[in-house]
């Protein structure tokens, strides 16, 4: 493995900064927080942290709406917080992945206040079109593009007179990458950020940074395939990453918008100038339609897939949840057997070749929260769907729906002890505390042999002792009773065979033979899985 590959065998940690820990007591997360937690990052066996964006915004979605990108938020500290963080988590041996949103940014950003008056070199900075006309003269957005957000894709600017693309808040304007301004530009602020010596750039929404240029109306329902996964992506993506080219600096994407194996190739591939490791999201929300329950057969085709995009010489990041989904126990486990839940989706999950991250409070087994009105929603996208919604009986359907697919599930408080505020935060916090924070908080499980969290620092201590077959060894899928995951890892004469019942059934099964070197359960019965029991058994071979 070359030195700038040092990804390849890293385990990750993302932090969404608003959330995590609150150093100076005014109830919002901050960056000096996380330099005080880092032992607790540390220890539970992480190579690096990933942090949302902390960068000036004005806030419309948590600091995805970007205002100046070389200026920090005022709630989350100073740049000389940041600098701390880095030398102090450097310290540690913990690398640092900044969060660039580079789809858009916030309509507060100088450059589109440029833009708005068309300055020099800014004029086409952003997407800009002509309105359309109905019979009556009423002003229609220049096609049928729809937000992710909900309602058109367009926000008409009455000081241009025109409308401008926004994929998804009406505060949050894509960036035209044709303009070689607008690539100069967020290259200015990559550089800027690699000079405070950052180890390598998450890249959000990465895949819609190219639209098909006729701007022509889509298929309903399907119009977000006019900006997802295009071939100019690559082009844009191409040039904008040149700037860290030779340089020891990991660059990972978030692919939306249904990319298929051969699109995350395009963007992950060695052989290719542009990502080194994507995010793709054809594991979450894996439903039957009938029964309600998992559809563990997609669940365990996405885990294949991974495996398969590295056999064809791309990578994939290892993750079942972040913050723009459920959290995974409320998605797919228990809430009466959250360690066991938990631990047997990490086995299956974090085994694999790739490059595990683990989302805040996963590692506790936290759960969604119970949200009573839509009035507790933050959300701009929530906010947005319930706004959308036109009758009181639509409104309370949408209402059911988010309670379990709000983005604001995952965005709860982080849960240190069972103090007021979870220790968060001695000051009420900027939002929701999980009423279970009391029994399910990091004290707690410290404390507990199998809670969550130790299951989780098993699971990555067995992954990086054996790291020559986890992190680099062959990887072949075998078949199982229905909702059991189970693939071999391989590494010159040694084996594991990784074996998961992602159910909440007991599963009649015969284990292989091989000498058990983990497993969620204390005490192991050969002819069956309990619900949710995670097993990895070692074994040599001969050759």
């Amino acid at each position: 493995m070359e030195k700038n590959e040092w990804w390849k065998s890293a385990v990750g940690y993302q932090i969404y900064l608003k959330s995590f820990f609150d150093s100076n007591n005014d109830g919002v997360g901050d960056i000096a927080g996380i330099t005080n937690k880092l032992d607790y990052i540390k220890n539970l066996g992480v190579d690096f942290i990933w942090i949302s964006p902390f960068f000036d915004s004005p806030m419309d979605d948590n600091g995805y709406d970007v205002r100046d990108y070389k200026s920090i938020y005022s709630e989350y500290g100073t740049m000389e917080d940041f600098k701390n963080l880095v030398d102090r988590a450097h310290s540690m041996g913990l690398k640092v992945i900044v969060d660039m949103v580079i789809n858009h940014t916030s309509s507060e950003n100088n450059w589109f206040v440029k833009s708005v008056a068309r300055a020099t070199g800014f004029d086409d900075f952003y997407y800009w079109k002509d309105p359309k006309f109905d019979e009556n003269g009423k002003i229609l957005p220049p096609n049928n593009w729809q937000s992710f957000f909900g309602g058109s894709a367009w926000e008409y600017n009455s000081e241009r007179e025109q409308f401008y693309l926004r994929l998804f808040s009406k505060s949050m304007p894509d960036i035209n990458y044709n303009s070689r301004v607008a690539i100069k530009q967020i290259q200015d602020v990559m550089e800027f950020w690699m000079n405070l010596s950052v180890d390598g750039f998450r890249m959000d929404a990465i895949s819609h940074i190219g639209k098909v240029e006729s701007f022509k109306d889509g298929k309903v329902n399907h119009t977000y395939k006019m900006f997802s996964n295009l071939d100019n992506a690559h082009e844009f993506l191409t040039d904008i990453l040149s700037i860290v080219k030779n340089k020891n600096i990991v660059t990972m994407g978030e692919l939306g918008g249904c990319p298929t194996i051969y699109d995350q190739l395009k963007f992950s591939d060695s052989k290719r100038n542009e990502l080194n490791m994507v995010f793709e999201f054809s594991h979450l929300n894996r439903f039957n339609k009938k029964t309600g329950k998992p559809d563990y057969k997609a669940i365990i085709n996405s885990l294949k897939n991974k495996e398969k995009l590295i056999s064809m010489g791309g990578w994939s990041t290892l993750f079942w949840t972040n913050h723009d989904y459920q959290r995974l126990v409320s998605m797919y486990g228990n809430n009466k057997a959250l360690s066991k839940s938990a631990s047997a989706f990490a086995t299956a999950m974090y085994l694999l070749k790739g490059t595990p991250i683990i989302y805040q409070g996963e590692e506790l087994a936290m759960t969604g929260y119970p949200f009573k009105n839509e009035n507790e929603f933050e959300d701009v996208n929530a906010k947005m769907l319930i706004k959308l919604a036109s009758t009181e009986s639509e409104k309370k359907k949408v209402f059911e729906s988010l309670k379990n697919t709000s983005r604001d599930n995952a965005r709860t408080i982080m849960q240190w002890n069972g103090s007021v505020y979870a220790g968060f935060s001695e000051h009420k916090p900027w939002f929701l505390v999980n009423p279970n924070y009391h029994s399910l908080n990091v004290a707690v499980e410290q404390t507990e042999e199998h809670s969550a969290l130790n299951e989780y620092r098993k699971i990555i201590t067995l992954r990086k002792e054996n790291s020559d077959a986890f992190c680099f060894g062959d990887c072949t899928f075998k078949r199982a009773p229905r909702g059991v995951c189970r693939y071999i890892r391989r590494s010159g004469k040694t084996e594991y065979d990784v074996i998961v019942n992602l159910t909440d059934e007991v599963k009649k099964y015969l284990l292989p033979v091989g000498a058990i070197v983990y497993t969620n359960y204390g005490e192991v019965i050969r002819g069956e899985l309990s619900p949710f029991e995670a097993i990895v058994l070692k074994r040599q071979i001969l050759i």
